[in-house]
């Protein structure tokens, strides 16, 4: 993998940096491709560096939950018991770094310098935002899975609160949807929050038909234009057991890219999408770690021979 070396890198054309977000992704398609455990614990070790911390992986506030949830990811694959006993302090400690910027409804929310990332997309960022708070609630049923006594305790009494205010404050009956945020008043529905209530168990089962009809099958509501948040809603599609649509999905999304003349994946095909071919080459990102878990590397038939072996596109 391009993306591979000591850790998972995300864009190795550019910044060649480790990235949360990248790096949670990167753990489901390792399965696949090499299993090789040794990296993606050399990857979650240096994301989150030593106590104290007092700053969030990568500075992003979801980065930091999508690290404690690697850990959990890590072990589904690897059943190393000795690397979650010896992760877990350092997971009690961004925890508590999460938990102390929780507001009166025990949502988190950035500092002055804090990124609430999620994806790129247009977001009510009007307080706290709806797919932030489902991360948290999915790192309290973790912890609260790992620890033992009133420790675990805390933290499934912390997600049950959540679970009741998110239900309370989020959940619009009309638009049969989650909303970004309840300050605003603008009851803006993005399809983020809805594809995580999918993953993490925050809607039953039959709300997530529900959000199936209203959300992800609904025009209406701006598409995911990233592949890294692609990904989530593939594995919300998948997990809903409409893999043709799926696989639909990933030739048109991914497909498209190849049609323009890709030799890879890129950040956001719409940006990429009007520019012509030799633009295109130009400014795109080489290869980044959250399309590798959707795609493959592959090389275009007219590349220009620079001693990479060249392969027919998928």
């Amino acid at each position: 993998m391009l993306c591979s070396g000591a850790f998972f890198l995300d864009g190795i054309k550019r910044d060649k940096c480790i990235w949360g977000g990248d790096a949670y992704q990167s753990l489901f398609v390792n399965r696949y491709l090499t299993a090789d455990e040794k990296i993606e614990k050399r990857t979650l070790i240096a994301l989150r560096g030593n106590d104290p911390v007092t700053t969030h992986v990568n500075t992003i506030v979801d980065y930091s939950l999508l690290w404690i949830l690697s850990v959990g990811v890590s072990y589904l694959s690897s059943g190393d018991c000795a690397f979650v006993d010896a992760m877990l302090p350092k997971m009690e400690s961004m925890m508590a770094l999460c938990l102390s910027q929780t507001e009166e409804h025990g949502f988190i929310i950035g500092r002055e310098r804090d990124w609430e990332f999620v994806d790129w997309a247009d977001f009510d960022r009007e307080g706290p935002l709806c797919a932030e708070q489902m991360l948290l609630c999915e790192c309290c049923r973790l912890m609260g899975a790992l620890l033992p006594g009133e420790a675990g305790e805390k933290y499934r009494a912390v997600r049950q609160k959540l679970l009741s205010e998110i239900e309370r404050l989020y959940w619009d009956g009309e638009k049969q949807a989650y909303i970004d945020s309840f300050v605003s008043g603008r009851r803006h529905v993005t399809r983020h929050a809805n594809i995580f209530a999918i993953l993490f168990d925050i809607a039953d089962e039959k709300r997530k038909e529900v959000l199936a009809r209203s959300v992800l099958f609904n025009d209406q509501i701006p598409a995911i234009t990233t592949p890294y948040f692609r990904f989530f809603e593939l594995e919300a599609l998948c997990r809903l057991g409409y893999l043709k649509e799926a696989m639909e999905t990933v030739k048109d999304y991914w497909g498209g890219m190849l049609k323009l003349g890709a030799i890879c994946c890129h950040a956001d095909i719409i940006n990429y999408g009007n520019l012509p071919y030799t633009d295109f080459i130009r400014t795109q990102t080489l290869c980044q770690g959250g399309d590798v878990c959707d795609f493959r590397f592959v090389r275009h038939d007219t590349d220009a021979g620079d001693g990479w072996a060249r392969s027919r596109s998928i």
